[in-house]
């Protein structure tokens, strides 16, 4: 996907059927990517360095 314009671009992904999890990642301060699962029903927000 590319943008050009100079306005900032909107993305929107529409899965059917709907995702019961999500996930969120974090790099731990040894640098590893872990992945937490979350139920559909809480907000996906950047998590904290762990």
């Amino acid at each position: 996907m590319r943008h050009a314009g100079p306005d900032p671009a909107v993305t929107l992904d529409v899965y059917s059927p709907p995702l019961l999890r999500m996930g969120a990642y974090v790099i731990g301060e040894n640098g590893v990517l872990a992945r937490h699962s979350k139920p559909c029903s809480e907000e996906l927000r950047p998590l904290e360095r762990i």
